[in-house]
């Protein structure tokens, strides 16, 4: 019998081994990996970013191509000066999540400072084929303020901005009962074209409140031709000027109102985020900054400086703008959309999940904080989450079209080729022709070929 068993030992051995290499390999759940993503936050937060990226290889070594815990890798590799680290996640990253610009400006950078100039430019010509991370029909930023109107349908609504108060308060007319002034000189007398004017001015805001922006406007104008020495009509003719859309017109009446009240924080406010809409970041950072001279505590300014600092690429300034503008002002989910998404442009990823979930849990009606929770659940690699996330932030915004093509994408990913198929096509009904078009064509007819040789 011994004898038997020893003969029969190696074949055993092959058995067991057999046995082995036929068994499932263990993959950390979705809870683990989340712990050890927790855990690399920690770390890179208390300095340990040894102890950081240990957590993170530990993800990697399960699921190589996970990619939140690759764009994590490559922030921490690029702090400590591992370019060619950096770059390797990068690229690792980039294969999964291919439309993330802020991550491919990352490793162009990276290839830059590692010494890779060739490589940096071919990824800069591609990086110029995504467009930043567009979350608002006004552009690649979530708007800072909604018309109660918007919200309250559940679409983007129209763009626009956080309103300061209606105007600065004019100065009182002289009391018309004083006949002397103090040294017993006969007093000057009330202007009665002065009063006229303000009832006229107070007539024209009402009308304003009522929704009548056009005769508002015309009543205003008339004021401000009268009597130009009257920055309360100026500030509120600029706000009507924003209102209707004439950013250009608006910027030079609300210019006209910060010089004629200098200390009136509002007005510096307004036209930072008027030169917001029309481009000029500079221009608005300098108009928010002497807003926030006058008044540190304002939220708005901090908030807007934040949504600027994120168009210029200074995310580091961004996030801290915008953590004080939540700290000013707790409860505005905007801010907290705002900071999320630059989070998002940073590859913070866990941070931007949680700061975006309580947006879109604030503003459950509103379309770009569900769009951006939608963004970043797929950065984070958790598909049947960004996809529930993605048909949400569409039934949202059913007209803005970005959302669309990645839940398209999405489903194309996931092996739903007659799902993505259909999803292209309502984004190409609301895109129309034009480059964006001609680019998702093809994938349309990539997926629609797949879709024939999917099992029905």
């Amino acid at each position: 019998m011994g004898s038997l068993i020893k003969a029969s030992w190696p074949s055993f051995l092959l058995f067991l081994l057999a046995l082995a290499a036929a068994a499932p390999a263990r993959s950390a759940s979705g809870a683990e990996v989340d712990a050890l993503l927790g855990e690399a936050v920690s770390a890179e937060r208390s300095g340990d970013l040894e102890g950081a990226r240990n957590a993170l290889r530990g993800i990697l070594a399960d699921a190589p191509e996970h990619p939140a815990a690759l764009r994590a890798l490559a922030r921490i590799s690029a702090r400590i000066g591992d370019w060619s680290g950096a770059s390797r996640a990068l690229s690792a990253y980039l294969a999964a999540i291919p439309d993330d610009r802020g991550a491919r400006e990352a490793l162009v950078q990276a290839l830059e400072a590692g010494g890779q100039p060739e490589r940096a430019l071919e990824e800069r010509a591609r990086a110029r084929g995504f467009p930043p991370l567009a979350i608002s029909l006004d552009g690649p930023v979530v708007v800072m303020d909604e018309t109660a109107e918007g919200v309250a349908e559940g679409g983007a609504g129209p763009p626009a901005v956080a309103e300061p108060p209606p105007t600065p308060a004019p100065p009182p007319p002289a009391p018309p009962a004083a006949t002397r002034a103090p040294g017993g000189e006969p007093a000057a007398a009330p202007d009665p074209a002065r009063a006229a004017r303000e009832v006229r001015y107070a007539r024209a805001l009402d009308l304003r409140a009522r929704g009548d922006r056009v005769g508002a406007m015309v009543r205003l104008e008339a004021l401000v031709a009268e009597d130009p020495g009257f920055p309360a009509a100026r500030f509120s003719l600029g706000l009507i000027y924003r209102d209707l859309g004439r950013y250009g017109d608006a910027e030079g009446m609300l210019v006209l109102a910060a010089e004629g009240s200098p200390g009136y924080a509002p007005a510096w406010l307004s036209l930072g985020l008027v030169r917001i809409r029309r481009g000029d970041l500079g221009g608005a950072a300098s108009a928010l900054l002497r807003a926030l001279v006058l008044d540190q505590d304002l939220a708005e300014a901090h908030g807007a400086l934040g949504v600027v600092y994120r168009r210029q690429g200074r995310l580091d300034e961004a996030v801290a703008s915008l953590r004080r503008a939540l700290a000013l002002d707790p409860g505005g989910w905007r801010h907290r959309a705002n900071l999320g998404v630059a989070l998002l442009d940073s590859g913070e990823l866990v941070e931007a999940e949680v700061q975006l979930r309580a947006a879109a849990a604030a503003a459950p009606k509103a379309f770009e904080p569900a769009h951006a929770l939608a963004v970043c659940l797929r950065r984070l690699g958790r598909g049947p989450e960004a996809l529930a996330a993605y048909r949400r932030a569409v039934a949202l915004g059913p007209q803005v079209p970005e959302p669309r093509f990645e839940l398209a994408r999405l489903l194309a990913d996931g092996g739903d080729h007659a799902a993505a198929v259909a999803e292209v096509d309502r984004y190409l009904a609301i895109v129309g022709e034009g480059p964006p078009a001609a680019a998702a064509r093809v994938h349309r007819a990539e997926w629609a070929e797949k879709a024939g040789r999917d099992p029905r």
